[in-house]
């Protein structure tokens, strides 16, 4: 795993230079905004690279401080996820045992149905049956442990956290079987040695199993009979690394690593900015692997085209507002997005003059009201025929929103603040937003999905949040807008768009009007590397 703070200059600065004062720091205040703001876009970058040179790219939403969360990665997560180890090739089956076998199953021996015809069970890993009894893998510091049991199939030795897989040195199984799992990958520096005896010896392909590489697939299905053996390092043994993980197992590592900190009070915050780029990653290699695009793994696409607003018009007045709201409707664009929160009277002469080009009009407040200024903008609003309300008052004031949004025929739109689906889940009881916003990059895949289909249990349409993410995380959120069923809009970002193309191998098209959807394996993008340094 690697990882990349990355800090690159554009044109012009997020929202436009001319909407601010001058700083010679490298983060400032714009008011009334709250927030701190860069003149360069920043955001943190991970790749994840298997055995077999496949590579994941993933990203997450950093505007400021994209050290943060590189460090929880480096610090936190990766000692977790890959324990020093590398991963498997991403078309490998699930493999080891150690202190994590199958990702999701406890904390050893693998999951599945059964282990080596036995249960699996923390730090137990192969129980044995008939002739080969006794192969019990190590668990967590069972590095090298060989029970040799009974029988002429005696002698797994076990992959805990260091050591290597000899494999089986007997003359093979004559019917304990296989069930559900591949082999036990290497320890932590070790290597599969494969199996000795008069079964298959030697590197090989391994057991790939039924579906898309799994090991051993299905419960039974066992290898019957002496000598049946197994094939040694190769795809289906995952080889190094304790965890032996599967890169495809998405969700299971999500629920992994998002306790890491959570009874610490992070669920949220720069831990889950972090794990956002992880588990952007980890979908990455989990269609690459399939070779399918993710959002056909998400269940498949409602839209071969995400329709888009554009997000700003970064001039200083209302006639360049205006004038640059005429260039948009040229160009394809229907929807607007205004960043305002300077005044309900100076909102809504900068609404009138847009408006008034025909194209539909969205208000984004930046958290900067009361309750009292929100309402009265919100009701003019609704005489307008605003599209939404974005971000009216302070992040934290549920009941504010929930006051606002039951007076105002305007939606109210809230949403990029919250990390997972239990914020939202108290905003949507409430009926407190009228719009979802969910950012990709501060989410990850895993959790926008599961945002979105709460979301949808409440009728509450989403419109993917998107601001100074790059690349990467751009396209992670077309794969997700295009998997939700209630989803008007994505954001669209015409200032970073330049810089988050400069960092792709092979630039996204689309942006004003709708992206076209991205058709390749995994994201269908990859990162040029040099791109990310180019401004350090």
């Amino acid at each position: 795993m690697t990882t990349w703070a990355v800090k690159l200059r554009g044109e012009d600065v997020y929202l436009g230079a001319a909407t601010r004062e001058a700083s010679d720091r490298p983060y400032y205040l714009r008011p009334p905004w709250r927030s701190l703001y860069s003149d360069r876009y920043e955001t943190m970058v991970v790749r994840l690279t298997c055995d077999d040179g496949t590579v994941g790219w993933g990203e997450c939403l950093a505007p400021v401080g994209p050290e943060v969360p590189k460090a929880i990665v480096d610090r936190l997560i990766a000692p977790i996820l890959l324990d020093a180890g590398p991963l498997p090739p991403a078309g490998a089956g699930y493999a080891g045992a150690g202190y994590a076998g199958y990702a999701g199953a406890g904390y050893a021996g693998h999951a599945g149905a059964t282990g080596h015809a036995g249960a699996a069970g923390a730090g137990q890993g192969h129980t044995g049956a008939g002739a080969g009894a006794g192969n019990r893998g190590a668990g967590r510091a069972g590095a090298g442990q060989d029970d040799t049991g009974a029988g002429a199939g005696a002698g797994h030795t076990g992959a805990g956290r260091a050591g290597a897989d000899a494999g089986h040195t007997g003359p093979g199984h004559t019917g304990a079987g296989h069930t559900g799992a591949g082999h036990t990958g290497a320890g932590r520096g070790g290597a599969d040695a494969g199996h000795a005896g008069p079964g298959h010896t030697g590197a090989g392909p391994g057991h790939t199993g039924a579906g898309a590489g799994a090991g051993h697939a299905g419960a039974g299905a066992g290898h019957a009979g002496a000598g049946a053996g197994h094939a040694g390092a190769g795809a289906g043994h995952a080889g190094a690394g304790s965890f032996g993980v599967d890169p495809r197992a998405v969700r299971p590592w999500w629920a992994r690593l998002s306790g890491l900190m959570r009874e610490r009070g992070h669920l949220g915050g720069h831990q889950a900015d972090a794990l956002a780029a992880v588990d952007i990653a980890l979908w990455d290699l989990a269609g690459k692997a399939a070779g399918l695009p993710v959002h056909a793994l998400l269940g498949g696409a409602f839209r071969q085209a995400v329709p888009t607003y554009v997000s700003g018009l970064p001039v200083p007045d209302n006639a360049a507002r205006a004038e640059l709201a005429r260039k948009w409707l040229a160009d394809g664009a229907t929807h607007v997005k205004l960043h305002l929160g300077h005044g309900v009277d100076e909102d809504l002469a900068a609404y009138d003059a847009v408006a008034a080009t025909g194209i539909r009009v969205a208000v984004d407040a930046h958290w900067a009201y009361d309750l009292a200024g929100a309402l009265r903008l919100g009701r003019a609003l609704d005489e307008r025929g605003a599209w939404f309300l974005e971000a009216p008052l302070a992040p934290e004031d549920l009941d504010g929103h929930r006051e606002l949004a039951a007076a105002l025929v305007t939606p109210v739109a809230v949403g990029e603040t919250m990390r997972h689906r239990y914020e939202f889940r108290q905003w949507l009881q409430a009926r407190a937003l009228d719009l979802a916003q969910p950012d990709v990059g501060r989410t990850g895949i895993t959790e926008a999905m599961a945002i979105a289909e709460l979301a949808s249990a409440f009728h509450v349409p989403v419109a993917p949040h998107h601001s100074v993410g790059l690349g990467v995380v751009l396209a992670a959120g077309l794969h997700v807008a295009a998997a939700i069923e209630a989803m008007p809009a994505f954001e669209f970002q015409p200032g970073p768009f330049p810089v988050a193309n400069r960092i792709l191998t092979t630039p996204l098209t689309g942006g004003p009007g709708s992206f076209p959807l991205p058709t390749a394996p995994g994201l269908g993008v990859d990162v040029d590397i040099s791109a990310l340094v180019e401004d350090q």
